[in-house]
């Protein structure tokens, strides 16, 4: 990826009529996945600094960032949020109730859950609730909204396709308003994103 974004970069300059000098160096990325360069606009020379380091008069700092794959946080797993108030994980062929940030600081909702149960923790039932409120799961800190968000996501209850508030408080409570009378066999979170606080 640095490689190509410093070709593109000469390129550019190489268009413009600039003549280039070699890339001094390639470096690993530093921890936070960033790397630093000095770019001379009149030459075009590029040299790999670290990332607390001053250019020189006439160079430009320019850093690129890794492009990794977020983590995906997966509710019920060891170490995360755990489901709230009788809620599992939906179960194959379809993911768990999960979340993730991107690199812009977005953070998105997946998977599907349904309420257990009360004869074995490992079924999905049929849950009707009319006219309440039910806590699935709640956010981590850095993964919370600024302000409460409401969502309509998509669910299947009574043998119809519903239509089912989730609304996210900055508190990170990811729970279940009014849903449909039909009740819900599944809900899934899929298409739920926003910025986090």
């Amino acid at each position: 990826m640095v490689l190509a974004a410093t070709c593109a970069l000469l390129a550019g300059a190489s268009a413009a009529g600039a003549s280039y000098a070699a890339v001094t160096a390639i470096t690993e990325p530093s921890a936070s996945g960033v790397i630093t360069s000095c770019f001379n606009s009149t030459s075009g020379a590029v040299r790999m600094v670290t990332a607390g380091a001053t250019c020189a008069a006439g160079e430009k700092k320019l850093t690129w960032a890794s492009n990794s794959k977020p983590k995906v946080h997966v509710v019920g797993a060891a170490g995360e949020p755990a489901y709230q108030n009788g809620w599992m994980g939906y179960g194959a062929p379809f993911g768990k109730a999960s979340f993730y940030k991107d690199s812009s600081g977005v953070v998105h909702l997946t998977g599907l859950t349904c309420s257990e149960s009360s004869q074995d923790a490992t079924v999905c039932t049929s849950s009707t609730l009319i006219g309440g409120t039910v806590p699935i799961f709640t956010l981590p800190v850095g993964f919370r909204p600024a302000s409460q968000l409401l969502f309509t996501t998509l669910s299947y209850g009574g043998n119809n396709y519903l239509h089912t508030r989730i609304d996210v408080t900055t508190a990170g409570v990811v729970e279940l308003i009014s849903p449909p009378d039909g009740g819900e066999n599944w809900v899934s979170f899929d298409g739920i994103s926003f910025l986090a606080a």
